[in-house]
């Protein structure tokens, strides 16, 4: 194989062409480029671009020098952010691989193009590397950035000079290619060069990639080590859990003081919010990886006021009750009591708060506000009260991990006390709205949002109540393409939360379908996104970009709650499995999922008609397993069962019979389903 070094990039003219869309939803699909720890990240912009805090790298190959076509972009081994993507021209097959390392904890992009000839007869091979400030204002993240205020908005880089941002070196426009054979060419781009010496630069002229790519696989195989096992028939699924956790993990970055901040993601969500952070936080602590989200909860006290309030952007309080309610969770799931205690302080100053403001106001709620945010009406918005509650009890779960029955007795009775205020004012705007909960409590208008959460993560409302049902039937009506939609734009993850809601009803297949139309929305990287594209339109996100960590966050947590959830005293196993996943020798697992009670352990192996199921739960918890919804005439040690059923211990193993329906579900179907509709939409279908 013949092998060209670039150092960096070279300025070269290339006429720009017409380039297809991504293999998965979105029609321009971006990706980032991270190392966990270093602020300083990138993006693979949807031409196949790597876009820095300092400039642009486009990249042109074959004998027209066109764009590369980022249709075939993969992760490696479908989680590691070790980029891969093809194209052909001829003969010529291309394959690039894009990664993030970092030289002496300086970060850099390392670009690896193999071409190999395909034929019989001699080619060529044709790459080049241009560089600039930008080839694009959409799909970009604005940069640099100073913030305000750690945690803020922020993008290191370098004001571009074609003659010092980078060590510029010359390209062949041609190479040879014998029949059968290869060449290859690696290219290194330094993310702030100004942190380099030029020595430094000139040795990035010969990256040693293969050392990079080892390096980078090792660290983040390493990184995920700790995490769940999770076994499914469907790799597809599987690898959109693992590769979510690695979009939760790329974004943060550590401060001067060691302080660890969860980000977004690196490009124009490189921000902290307590929402984001908290929600992203749990489903680190449920995926296995407790030392991350404790490092991400430690950043929460730079954003509580001396007050007691925990709050991270102007108007937004929902952001108190979910600081609350990470931190609480975070002890009740590990219940780690040296966090507890350590936590008590600001705890307890949050609470005092909620106490003061909730008895000060009108009506006994959370202070009304003007987000300019997520639900677009002022108000005494219902999120921020079903938060708030949802806070106060997980603030109950902290004081009994701390060992203070005392502040158990005190916030259970002020939590009691306040959702029965918030009930009942949520009570009387819902029978001024046909009785579904609108966004805010005594204001018309707004886009779903807050009001969704009545009934999980807390139980504010039970899941079964008059109210959560006329909410869920009311914005059900509002899905496209099998997700919830804000305004005319499809949302990619605001739906979880009915979805999660529904699970706590019981209601196995309509999760299912809710989990795949999710998937079938992702990049072909398993990125998510905000919102921006309508239903059956152009699947452009011009400047909501993917990944995002919120979302990623909900496919963890979603996930691993229908296989493993707590329910009441006890477990839940197998709360909602698709029909995909039973039958056929096939085996569904979770290994140590962590709970309040412990680790819990699950799978089970089926057939058309029965399974093996094996089950591990801490000594006396009680363990209730869900009977599939596809399968008929089920018998458990020879007698008949439905539903949820009891399992005789907290540890054991069971053989059951069963006869399975016939039911088509599956992502791969889901994902037909979706393009072929936009097809008779007359729009370009994903998946193409």
């Amino acid at each position: 194989m013949r092998r060209f070094a670039i150092a960096a990039v070279c300025l070269l003219a290339a006429p720009a062409s017409a380039w297809a869309g991504s293999g998965g939803f979105l029609a321009e699909p971006t990706d980032q480029l991270a190392v966990p720890g270093i602020v300083a990240g990138a993006e693979i912009t949807p031409e196949g671009n790597v876009y820095t805090g300092s400039a642009e790298v486009r990249f042109a190959y074959g004998a027209g020098l066109r764009r590369w076509d980022v249709r075939t972009r993969r992760l490696t081994a479908g989680r590691w952010p070790v980029l891969r993507s093809t194209a052909r021209d001829g003969a010529v097959r291309y394959a690039m691989t894009t990664l993030m390392d970092t030289v002496g904890g300086r970060p850099a992009v390392f670009v690896h193009v193999e071409a190999t000839n395909t034929s019989s007869r001699r080619s060529a091979a044709h790459l080049r590397a241009i560089a600039g400030h930008s080839f694009g204002a959409d799909f970009r993240f604005p940069r640099p950035a100073t913030p305000s205020q750690p945690g803020l908005y922020t993008q290191p880089g370098d004001p571009y000079d074609r003659h010092t941002t980078y060590a510029v070196g010359d390209v062949d426009r041609s190479h040879p290619l014998a029949p059968h054979g290869s060449a290859s060419f690696d290219v290194a781009i330094p993310v702030v060069p100004s942190q380099w010496s030029a020595a430094q630069l000139a040795a990035l002229a010969a990256p040693a990639f293969a050392s990079h790519r080892a390096a980078v696989l090792r660290a983040w195989r390493a990184r995920l080590a700790g995490a769940v096992r999770l076994t499914l028939p469907e790799p597809a699924v599987r690898d959109a859990f693992y590769a979510s956790l690695v979009h939760i993990l790329e974004p943060r970055y550590q401060l001067a003081d060691g302080t660890w901040v969860q980000a977004v993601n690196k490009l124009q969500y490189q921000s902290f919010w307590l929402r984001d952070a908290s929600v992203m936080a749990q489903a680190l602590d449920l995926a296995g990886l407790r030392r991350d989200a404790a490092d991400d909860l430690g950043f929460f006290a730079s954003w509580q006021q001396p007050d007691g309030l925990f709050i991270s952007r102007v108007g937004q309080f929902d952001g108190f009750g979910q600081a609350l309610w990470g931190l609480g969770e975070h002890a009740r799931l590990t219940r780690d009591r040296a966090f507890a205690v350590a936590q008590l302080d600001r705890v307890t100053r949050a609470m005092a708060w909620l106490d003061q403001e909730t008895k000060s106001d009108p009506l006994g709620l959370m202070p009304a506000s003007n987000p300019n945010d997520n639900e677009g009406v002022a108000g005494h918005l219902a999120g921020d009260d079903f938060w708030a509650v949802a806070g106060a009890s997980a603030a109950v779960a902290l004081a009994r991990v701390a060992g203070r029955d005392d502040l158990v007795a005190q916030w259970t009775a002020q939590r009691d006390a306040f959702a029965r205020t918030v009930v009942a004012a949520a009570r009387r705007a819902a029978a001024r709205n046909h009785g579904a909960i609108p966004p805010a409590l005594d204001a018309r208008g707004g886009h779903d949002w807050g009001n969704l959460w009545a009934a999980w993560p807390y139980p504010v409302f039970a899941p079964g109540d008059r109210a959560v049902t006329a909410t869920l039937r009311a914005v059900r009506r509002r899905f496209a393409e099998g997700i919830a939609t804000y305004g005319d734009s499809l949302h990619g993850y605001l739906g979880f939360r009915v979805f999660e809601t529904e699970l706590e009803r019981g209601a196995q297949l309509p999760v299912v379908d809710g989990l795949y139309a999710s998937l079938a929305h992702l990049t072909a990287t398993d990125g998510c996104w905000e919102y921006g594209t309508r239903p059956y339109g152009r699947r452009l996100i011009s400047g909501d970009l993917a990944p995002h960590g919120w979302c990623a966050a909900e496919i963890v947590a979603l996930t691993r709650n229908m296989l493993v959830r707590e329910h009441g005293s006890g477990v839940q196993l197998l709360a909602a499995l698709s029909p995909a996943w039973v039958g056929g020798g096939r085996t569904v697992a979770l290994a140590r999922a962590p709970t309040s009670f412990g680790a819990v352990s699950v799978s089970l192996r089926s057939t058309s008609r029965g399974a093996t199921l094996h089950w591990h739960a801490p000594a006396g918890v009680p363990v209730w397993w869900t009977v599939p919804a596809d399968a008929r005439g089920v018998r458990l040690g020879g007698r008949a069962v439905h539903g949820l059923v009891r399992l005789p211990a907290s540890s054991g193993s069971a053989r059951i019979a069963w006869r399975l329906h016939r039911d088509p579900r599956s992502l791969a179907r889901t994902r037909a389903r979706l393009a072929t509709a936009y097809r008779r939409h007359h729009m370009a279908p994903p998946y193409s």
